[in-house]
């Protein structure tokens, strides 16, 4: 199985069954998600280094304008993509194994808490539904692509409970 395969199998829908060659896949991803954070969190890193090996984890050229932090920690690293002057802070979690995660330009990446849930739109897929053609209607939908919508713990719940 490829990436892209990987990705197709996600996006469809479709689930990870124990033994499938998308499950195996996943795990590989996972193994060298390991393998380049141990890396990037147990010794120090010049910042080319830095992007370097975000450049391996994520799969695609980081721009020399990133900046990071360590430790930083990932379940997967191949569904993530940084805009230029994207700054990720000091103990960041980025959970992608089956979503996307996406920061726009200038932006800074930070965690100060443990856990947290994120629900996380590329603005060109949002943009083709007829949600994202009509979100000026709602006005608590009130956000630029780059700003990000926090959850409340209630909220959360309920999102979990429409996804299972």
């Amino acid at each position: 199985m490829t990436i892209l395969e990987y990705k197709q199998h996600i996006a469809a829908g479709l689930p990870v069954e124990a033994g499938s060659p998308a499950h195996l896949f996943m795990h590989a991803m996972s193994q060298e998600a390991i393998r380049i954070t141990m890396e990037i969190n147990n010794r120090y890193h010049t910042p080319e280094e830095l992007r370097a090996l975000l450049s391996e984890l994520w799969g695609i050229e980081v721009p020399e304008s990133v900046g990071m932090f360590p430790p930083f920690n990932t379940d997967c690293g191949k569904n993530t993509e940084v805009g230029e002057r994207t700054f990720i802070n000091s103990g960041c979690k980025f959970q992608d194994q089956c979503g996307n995660i996406y920061s726009a330009d200038g932006k800074v990446v930070g965690s100060t808490f443990a856990k947290f849930t994120a629900l996380v739109f590329h603005p060109d897929f949002l943009n083709s539904t007829s949600l994202g053609r009509n979100l000026s209607r709602y006005e608590f939908f009130d956000y630029t692509s780059s700003e990000a919508l926090h959850l409340s713990a209630q909220e959360v719940e309920i999102f979990r409970g429409v996804l299972s």
